[in-house]
């Protein structure tokens, strides 16, 4: 639901809490925070101020000053789903910022390295040599994957960035009891039990392409044999003129590690990218904060499709008994319809005969009437056997019509 504020609420948030923590309050991101203010007029925070009001220095906040249009007073925020997310990922997150004690990300363009000669963990020295023996593709990366190698895509200058992530992000998330294990086709980080695939790729860009001297050669002969064809008067088709395209693509240098691949409607935050102002590098305990988040949101989610798979269960039997009971109970109207059926008709018979009789005497009539009285009183004898109880019970016990757990198929045919 959206969020709706006027320019002094918003005004009184900014300036009671860090940024980070009124964009988690209402669902949005930092930089979607500040954007809502400087178009609503509203001034926020200047860099440095929270860390000198904790360190006990005197800092003025600035004015809060009204405005004429109603238009900009009035502000509708649409958070994001993290506020629908179930409680237990919610403490799951919020225990994950805690243990972090960051309360706002730092942006930082300093790209790092690990010193030279520093000692690799074993996990990012068998990446390295990976690495080292990598080709680069047409785009100018190097791509590996492996069941203990982080997957990759990054271009050779990249090789000592690459490097220090993984080795930040092992490192700082060991600390916390993250585990880092083989998965099928990659490194996989384990959080809570939970196995989340890990992916650094670098971004390309489209650069203006450098013909080289063989693609220029091949060009230059191609034309010069179409002009010796064309004074001689030949035919000579263009299909096989040599192309140069214009475009090439290129690494840019800006690295993207993303986790949890797939379609996700929890609006969990599952890649960190490198901007103008920023570099994943300082974001390694946000990434920790995200992973432990979308661990806690995955396992929810696999008890919630538990549930609701057991809950269908819980449905489809029902509904399946209840079927059953109404097929039984059918089956016990027809078996009984089929009785009284039969009882009727024997009554019939017996009353027209002994109406029939009562006025003719079966001495007095002809041998074929006798012979029809005789025939329907037999048949009228066989209708009061076939349901007597002893017939009844027969017919029940072999269909189990009155076992109430009985399986009655709708095909079943009572003689």
């Amino acid at each position: 639901m959206p969020e709706s504020l006027t320019r002094r609420e918003l005004y009184d948030l900014v300036w009671s809490k860090p940024v980070a923590k009124v964009a988690e309050d209402l669902g949005i991101s930092g930089a979607a925070v500040k954007k809502i203010c400087d178009k609503h007029r509203v001034s926020v925070p200047g860099r440095g101020y929270w860390a000198k009001l904790a360190a006990g220095q005197k800092v003025k906040p600035a004015a809060f000053r009204e405005i004429s249009d109603p238009l900009l007073n009035r502000i509708q925020i649409r958070g994001s789903l993290l506020r629908s997310l179930p409680e237990e990922v919610l403490a799951a997150r919020e225990k994950a910022r805690s243990a972090a004690s960051i309360s706002e990300p730092t942006n930082h363009p300093t790209i790092q390295a690990l010193p030279e000669g520093a000692q690799l963990p074993d996990l990012v020295a068998r990446l390295k040599r990976k690495l080292d023996a990598a080709k680069p593709d047409h785009n100018g990366l190097l791509r590996v994957s492996g069941r203990k190698l982080l997957s990759c895509a990054i271009a050779p200058a990249s090789i000592p960035r690459v490097l220090f992530i993984l080795s930040e992000l092992i490192g700082q998330g060991e600390s916390k009891a993250f585990k880092f294990v083989a998965g099928e086709q990659s490194l996989n980080t384990s959080v809570d039990g939970e196995i989340i695939d890990l992916e650094l790729v670098e971004g390309t860009e489209k650069v203006r392409h450098q013909a080289s001297e063989k693609e220029i050669a091949a060009l230059e002969r191609w034309e010069a044999d179409k002009e010796r064809a064309q004074r001689r008067g030949q035919w000579f088709s263009d299909w096989d003129k040599p192309k140069i395209p214009e475009w090439d693509w290129a690494p840019n240098s800006r690295l993207a590690l993303s986790f949890d691949k797939g379609w996700h409607s929890d609006g969990l935050r599952r890649k960190f990218g490198d901007g103008s102002k920023q570099r994943i590098e300082p974001l390694i305990p946000e990434i920790l904060i995200a992973l432990a988040t979308c661990a806690a949101a995955k396992k929810a989610k696999r008890e919630a499709d538990q549930r609701r798979k057991e809950d269908w269960a819980r449905q489809e039997e029902r509904r399946r008994e209840a079927e059953r009971r109404q097929a039984l109970e059918a089956k016990r109207w027809e078996f009984l319809e089929r009785q009284i059926e039969l009882a009727e008709q024997a009554s019939r018979i017996e009353a027209y005969l002994a109406s029939y009789v009562s006025s003719h005497p079966v001495d007095e009539l002809p041998p074929s009437c006798q012979k029809l009285i005789g025939w329907a009183d037999g048949y009228a004898k066989r209708l009061r056997a076939a349901i007597s109880p002893q017939k009844l019970e027969a017919a029940l016990g072999h269909h189990s019509l009155m076992d109430e757990a009985a399986q009655i198929a709708a095909w079943t045919k009572f003689d």
